[in-house]
Protein backbone atom coordinates (compact mmCIF):
# COMPACT_ATOMS: atom_id res chain seq x y z
CA UNK A 1 0.00 0.00 0.00
CA UNK A 2 1.14 3.48 -0.82
CA UNK A 3 0.63 6.26 1.73
CA UNK A 4 1.12 10.03 1.48
CA UNK A 5 1.87 11.58 4.88
CA UNK A 6 1.57 15.35 5.23
CA UNK A 7 3.58 16.05 8.38
CA UNK A 8 6.24 18.68 8.90
CA UNK A 9 7.78 16.96 11.96
CA UNK A 10 7.90 13.38 10.73
CA UNK A 11 11.29 12.62 12.30
CA UNK A 12 9.53 12.56 15.68
CA UNK A 13 6.99 10.00 14.39
CA UNK A 14 9.16 7.85 12.12
CA UNK A 15 9.92 5.22 14.74
CA UNK A 16 6.22 4.66 15.47
CA UNK A 17 5.30 4.39 11.78
CA UNK A 18 8.22 2.03 11.11
CA UNK A 19 7.16 -0.19 14.02
CA UNK A 20 3.53 -0.14 12.88
CA UNK A 21 4.61 -1.06 9.35
CA UNK A 22 6.68 -3.98 10.63
CA UNK A 23 4.12 -5.23 13.16
CA UNK A 24 1.01 -5.17 10.99
CA UNK A 25 2.25 -5.12 7.39
CA UNK A 26 5.68 -6.81 7.43
CA UNK A 27 7.18 -3.64 5.96
CA UNK A 28 4.82 -3.73 2.95
CA UNK A 29 3.67 -0.12 3.43
CA UNK A 30 5.37 2.46 1.29
CA UNK A 31 5.00 5.91 2.75
CA UNK A 32 6.15 9.21 1.39
CA UNK A 33 6.52 12.28 3.58
CA UNK A 34 5.50 15.78 2.55
CA UNK A 35 6.26 18.61 4.99
CA UNK A 36 3.82 20.94 3.21
CA UNK A 37 0.99 20.82 0.68
CA UNK A 38 3.14 22.34 -2.05
CA UNK A 39 5.89 19.75 -1.47
CA UNK A 40 3.49 17.18 -2.93
CA UNK A 41 2.84 19.07 -6.14
CA UNK A 42 -0.45 18.51 -7.96
CA UNK A 43 -2.91 17.25 -5.33
CA UNK A 44 -4.91 15.46 -8.05
CA UNK A 45 -2.13 12.83 -7.93
CA UNK A 46 -3.33 11.77 -4.47
CA UNK A 47 -5.63 9.42 -6.38
CA UNK A 48 -2.51 7.26 -6.86
CA UNK A 49 -2.29 6.59 -3.10
CA UNK A 50 -4.24 4.19 -0.91
CA UNK A 51 -4.19 6.46 2.16
CA UNK A 52 -3.41 10.07 2.91
CA UNK A 53 -2.49 10.98 6.48
CA UNK A 54 -2.91 14.69 7.16
CA UNK A 55 -1.41 16.52 10.10
CA UNK A 56 -3.89 19.25 10.99
CA UNK A 57 -1.07 21.59 12.04
CA UNK A 58 1.04 21.56 8.92
CA UNK A 59 3.98 23.93 8.81
CA UNK A 60 3.25 27.64 8.59
CA UNK A 61 5.23 27.40 5.36
CA UNK A 62 2.52 25.19 3.87
CA UNK A 63 0.09 26.84 1.47
CA UNK A 64 -2.70 24.74 3.02
CA UNK A 65 -3.22 23.65 6.61
CA UNK A 66 -4.64 20.19 7.32
CA UNK A 67 -8.24 21.40 7.35
CA UNK A 68 -7.81 23.06 3.96
CA UNK A 69 -6.08 19.99 2.56
CA UNK A 70 -8.96 17.75 3.67
CA UNK A 71 -11.44 20.25 2.20
CA UNK A 72 -9.55 20.16 -1.12
CA UNK A 73 -9.76 16.36 -1.18
CA UNK A 74 -13.49 16.51 -0.54
CA UNK A 75 -14.24 18.99 -3.28
CA UNK A 76 -11.97 17.77 -6.08
CA UNK A 77 -14.02 15.14 -7.89
CA UNK A 78 -10.91 13.89 -9.73
CA UNK A 79 -9.41 12.65 -6.46
CA UNK A 80 -11.00 9.26 -5.81
CA UNK A 81 -10.12 6.12 -3.90
CA UNK A 82 -7.66 7.59 -1.41
CA UNK A 83 -8.63 7.10 2.24
CA UNK A 84 -8.04 10.16 4.45
CA UNK A 85 -6.87 9.97 8.07
CA UNK A 86 -6.23 12.95 10.36
CA UNK A 87 -3.08 13.09 12.50
CA UNK A 88 -3.09 15.50 15.43
CA UNK A 89 -2.03 16.19 18.98
CA UNK A 90 -5.26 18.13 19.59
CA UNK A 91 -7.89 15.97 21.33
CA UNK A 92 -10.81 18.35 20.58
CA UNK A 93 -10.31 17.76 16.83
CA UNK A 94 -13.81 16.34 16.29
CA UNK A 95 -15.37 19.63 17.37
CA UNK A 96 -13.04 21.59 15.09
CA UNK A 97 -13.95 19.40 12.12
CA UNK A 98 -17.62 19.95 12.88
CA UNK A 99 -17.14 23.74 13.17
CA UNK A 100 -15.47 23.78 9.76
CA UNK A 101 -18.24 21.57 8.30
CA UNK A 102 -15.78 18.79 7.52
CA UNK A 103 -16.58 15.10 7.96
CA UNK A 104 -15.29 13.09 10.87
CA UNK A 105 -12.66 10.98 9.16
CA UNK A 106 -10.54 8.57 11.23
CA UNK A 107 -8.22 10.34 13.66
CA UNK A 108 -4.82 9.28 14.97
CA UNK A 109 -3.86 11.16 18.12
CA UNK A 110 -0.27 11.91 19.08
CA UNK A 111 1.58 10.37 20.81
CA UNK A 112 1.14 7.48 18.41
CA UNK A 113 -0.04 4.05 19.56
CA UNK A 114 0.18 1.13 17.10
CA UNK A 115 -3.30 -0.16 17.87
CA UNK A 116 -4.84 3.28 17.29
CA UNK A 117 -3.04 3.65 13.96
CA UNK A 118 -4.30 0.20 12.94
CA UNK A 119 -7.84 1.05 14.02
CA UNK A 120 -7.78 4.18 11.85
CA UNK A 121 -6.54 2.18 8.86
CA UNK A 122 -9.28 -0.42 9.39
CA UNK A 123 -12.17 2.07 9.49
CA UNK A 124 -10.93 4.53 6.85
CA UNK A 125 -13.20 4.97 3.82
CA UNK A 126 -12.46 6.35 0.37
CA UNK A 127 -12.78 10.13 0.15
CA UNK A 128 -15.87 9.89 -2.04
CA UNK A 129 -17.77 8.27 0.86
CA UNK A 130 -17.56 11.63 2.68
CA UNK A 131 -18.79 13.78 -0.21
Amino acid sequence: MRIAIFENEFDELKRAFDGFNLMYFRKALIYEIFPSAQAFGNLKNLKDYDFVIIDIDLSVRSTLDGFQLLDTLLHDQEICGVKPIILTGQPPIKEKLKQKKLPEVPIILKPLVYTEIKKSFDVAKPIEAYR
